[in-house]
């Protein structure tokens, strides 16, 4: 395995190929916003953009049903990226809004979590893609982590 420096420019470049899709996932998490453990939509949307990536995904992570890892390569370092994509209650919020701004009361991405996960989940798509062009040796994972703040998933 090559054991030279992976540059920060190709990381950038690899990002800026996938981005379109990792916003696109991050406005579908926004549309539908789930809370707390609850959050099946919101992991399946996940799952299936990192199964297209080559990820292998193991689900119902420490017996929670919205907890997963995804995970690309083998051997060390072992590099670990946490994305979060929980809604909160009473943070409904208008989207393109620069100014808070609530819609009706109820669940919502207001905190950003939305932007969390997917842009997490683009950082471990990039690293792996970078890693597998270079032949570097290491493991990306990706921790899906739900009920971030309201439940310590």
């Amino acid at each position: 395995m090559a054991n030279d420096p992976l540059s920060l420019d190709e990381i950038v470049r690899r990002v800026d190929v996938k981005a379109a899709d990792y916003c696109a996932l991050s406005d579908r998490i926004w549309a539908m916003p789930e809370l707390a453990f609850d959050e099946h939509r919101s992991v399946a949307e996940h799952i299936a953009m990192l199964e297209r990536e080559g990820f292998h995904i193991t689900t119902t992570v420490g017996g929670i049903a919205t907890a997963f890892i995804a995970e690309f390569g083998e051997g060390s370092p072992i590099i670990g990226i946490l994305g979060e994509y929980d809604a909160l209650p009473d943070l409904a919020q208008v989207s393109g809004a620069t100014e808070p701004r609530a819609t009706e009361p109820g669940p919502g991405d207001g905190c950003g979590h939305s932007l969390v996960g997917s842009g997490s989940a683009l950082a471990a798509a990039a690293l792996k893609d970078a890693l597998a062009t270079e032949r570097i040796e290491g493991t990306v994972r990706f921790y899906g982590c739900p009920a971030e703040e309201a439940g310590g998933g």
